[in-house]
């Protein structure tokens, strides 16, 4: 049993990524879709964000909720897909994703699955497949500790994408060091809210302006946030020592 020790110097920015109507509105789950994705009038904006999410996010772990994972159908290219979920391989449901996508070795805990490095290398180099985790700090944890100890970089990036739930649990636990907000000036319809009261914790640092929009990027108000987090998945993982669990 293996604990390694967390350098502060690997952990990455961890960015929020998202677009927002002005009412907070950002998905319907009726409709599992994004609502000005339908408005001919923003139809602009949208090319427009989605631009910019593919320029920021590329090359970089993502990581998202099971209902994004639904709603997106297969991985986006160029990227690590992290989804966090608590289904086991094999007992996959029927969810409208091929399971093609869908990493054949499930990463739910250390205790029946001791990982090396061959095991990183091989998710690592298919980066065409969501990789399934257990939790949010177990991915986070992976990506810290296996990534950036196995490469030969280091991984600066992390984005998490969605939805509305992962967003909440992110910022609830200071998991966030900056969020890249899309702003639009419009209302929309929509049953999925951005939980808006975290914004406190955050100072806006940059403004790009658009016809309808424009992006607002925050940071943590708490510049020991690298420190922080390294605190938190070190006590992670005295919780997992705790409970039995081996680490590598």
């Amino acid at each position: 049993m293996i604990k390694m020790n967390i350098n502060k110097e690997f952990i990455p920015s961890t960015i929020l990524i998202n677009a927002m109507a002005a009412n907070g509105v950002i998905g319907d789950s009726k409709e599992n879709d994004i609502p000005w994705r339908r408005d001919a009038e923003n139809r602009k904006l949208y090319k427009w964000d989605m631009e910019f999410f593919k320029k920021e996010t590329e090359f970089n772990p993502i990581i998202m909720g099971f209902k994004t994972m639904q709603s997106l159908k297969k991985p986006l290219p160029n990227r690590y897909n992290f989804v966090v979920s608590n289904l086991k391989y094999g007992v996959f449901p029927e969810t409208g994703i091929d399971s093609q996508y869908v990493f054949p070795k499930v990463f739910t805990d250390y205790q029946n699955d001791v990982f090396s490095t061959r095991d990183v290398v091989d998710v690592f180099t298919d980066n065409n497949k969501f990789i399934m985790f257990d939790s949010v700090e177990d991915i986070l944890e992976y990506i810290i500790m296996k990534m950036n100890a196995t490469f030969e970089y280091e991984i600066d990036k992390v984005f998490f994408i969605g939805g509305s739930k992962l967003y909440e649990e992110v910022l609830k636990k200071k998991y966030v060091s900056n969020l890249f907000i899309t702003s639009l000036d419009e209302n929309y319809s929509g049953n999925v809210l951005f939980p808006t009261e975290y914004l406190k914790n955050y100072d806006e640092y940059e403004f790009l302006d658009y016809n309808n929009g424009d992006i607002r990027k925050y940071e943590d108000k708490n510049f020991m946030f690298k420190e922080n987090l390294a605190m938190k998945i070190g006590e992670y993982q005295m919780k997992k020592l705790h409970d039995g669990v081996n680490l590598v």
